[in-house]
């Protein structure tokens, strides 16, 4: 090897880590001294050093590149669907643009979207894969609420186009809960909006009548064969949008620290699906090991939900004294997700960390409460016994976590809380510890003396779930959480100076 060339049989024995370092280096020089000049290929350039510096972990040099392709697309007006007539570079263009949108979606605190992000791209065409424009297929466009508008009967929706509905979503479940934990708006205001979202993901598979959400979701099957990981990893966030939003609303799983926002049959049913998402996520991240299906081409974003995922079972088993060795060996999935992702992805390495501690500490509980808890007290659902009694030491200190943001090491703030993200085929786990169901009781006083929104009272006639008596709404002490989403830690997650793009991965697929 000379003057920075490889010959071919340098291959094997090349410093890549050092040869990857300095080319990035002069292609961030290069493509930042051209940021006044923007052009497609300034665009294209910044993100993809975006996914590189990510990967590294320096989310700062990743803040700064992904700010600059965004506003470069639209300063050239990448999105621009009055233009007549279609060109390969128009297409590159578009998916330029869309790709620089999707990351942005990926971060409530660096969006500083004007509104909300669907007003950004309404009218604008969704991006055309690869086969649709074999078959013809015509674009479709995104409505302000962000449904999809079909040009005609035979138009299509292919995998980007699905992304970015998805990724769409995400966005408005993490402004949900920076609202609730910010505390910006009233308790009614706050059950219309998880209302409407519980509602737009439930409805999305219906928008989608041609989409096999399970293949998305198991990444088994998809538009050619060498896509199973970015099927699994799209279906993997859907699942997360909706974990994330049932538990935003929980305290015993957000520690929300202000008065219930909803009923104690919304609770007992936002639990539940929290607790069903979690145990789906676990059986998809089962079924993708057990095919041995190749963990590089994962997104980072699946690290951080097997962290969140993990620490809802613990939390839960624990505070109802279920966890038991089959139980935590299962949870352990996660932390060997996050393991093998860690060693392509730098920002994930201190999730993991963390995750090995929480897991040893919960060993560790499980044993304490087994050994001794007395055989009254009782250990299943529905018993009429708050499984937060102040005698459970599932709450100790020794289980708050040190993670203080999804970013690098260098980069994360201190004395800070931890935001996490909730997101679930039930398994054998499920039936059994769910809580029975009955009709609900539309005319139901709640707990604080109000009544149950319309919203509220449908969402519970049509899942036929029960109040049940588990009080979901309690708290543990502030000083004893593992994870907070107060709106100082869910802007240090998602913002100042982090930066979570996990659509970097695939940035190319759209690009």
């Amino acid at each position: 090897m000379s003057q920075g060339k490889i010959d071919i049989l340098d291959l094997s024995v090349a410093d890549w880590k050092a040869i990857s370092q300095r080319w990035a280096e002069q292609a961030s020089e290069q493509a930042l001294g051209r940021a006044d000049r923007p052009c497609l290929e300034v665009v294209q350039a910044c993100q993809v050093l975006a996914m590189f510096w990510f990967a590294k972990g320096e989310t700062k040099r990743t803040n700064v590149h992904t700010a600059i392709a965004y506003r470069a697309s639209r300063l050239l007006h990448l999105d621009d669907a009055n233009e007549t007539g279609w060109s390969a570079h128009k297409e590159l263009g578009l998916g330029c643009f869309w790709a620089c949108w999707l990351t942005r979606c990926a971060s409530q605190e660096n969006s500083r979207f004007p509104g909300d992000c669907w007003a950004e791209v309404a009218g604008r065409p969704l991006p055309v894969d690869a086969d649709d424009v074999a078959t013809n297929s015509h674009a479709c466009y995104l409505d302000q609420k962000g449904a999809i508008i079909y040009p005609d009967r035979e138009s299509n929706v292919g995998f980007s186009s699905v992304l970015i509905l998805v990724q769409g979503l995400w966005w408005e479940v993490q402004d949900f809960a920076r609202s609730i934990h910010g505390s910006r708006g009233t308790p009614s205001d706050w059950a219309l909006q998880y209302c409407i979202l519980d509602k737009k993901l439930e409805g999305l598979p219906i928008q989608l009548p041609g989409w096999d959400w399970g293949s998305a979701g198991r990444g088994t099957t998809s538009p050619t064969p060498e896509e199973p990981s970015r099927m699994f990893s799209l279906g993997y966030l859907f699942e997360l949008c909706s974990l994330y939003l049932h538990s935003s609303v929980v305290p015993v799983f957000s520690c929300l620290g202000q008065t219930r926002i909803l009923s104690q049959p919304m609770l007992q049913l936002a639990a539940e699906r929290a607790w069903e998402h979690s145990l789906k996520l676990t059986a998809m991240t089962e079924h993708y090991l057990s095919r041995q299906s190749p963990i590089s081409k994962l997104w980072p974003m699946i690290g951080y939900g097997a962290y969140v995922c993990a620490a809802v079972q613990l939390r839960r088993c624990l505070a109802l004294r279920l966890l038991d060795e089959q139980r935590l060996g299962r949870a352990r999935v996660h932390l060997q997700f996050t393991g093998g992702l860690m060693r392509y992805w730098t920002t994930l390495r201190p999730l993991h960390e963390d995750m090995e501690r929480q897991f040893a500490q919960a060993q560790v509980l499980s044993r304490t409460q087994q050994a001794g808890a007395p055989a009254s007290v009782p250990a299943r659902a529905g018993d009429g016994q708050s499984p937060f009694d102040t005698r459970d030491p599932a709450f100790s200190t020794e289980l708050t976590s040190s993670i203080h943001a999804y970013v690098a090491d260098e980069d994360v703030v201190e004395n800070s809380g931890v935001a996490t993200e909730p997101r679930g085929e039930y398994s054998e786990m499920t039936s059994k510890e769910l809580p029975q169901r009955i009709p609900g009781h539309p005319g139901a006083v709640r707990p604080d003396g109000g009544y149950r929104t319309t919203p509220e009272r449908e969402m519970l006639d049509s899942a036929d779930r029960s109040p049940g008596d588990l009080p979901w709404g309690a708290q543990p002490p502030p000083t004893q959480v593992w994870w907070n989403q107060d709106s100082g830690s869910l802007g240090e997650a998602f913002g100042s100076g982090s930066f979570w793009p996990e659509d970097l991965g695939f940035l190319m697929d759209i690009a």
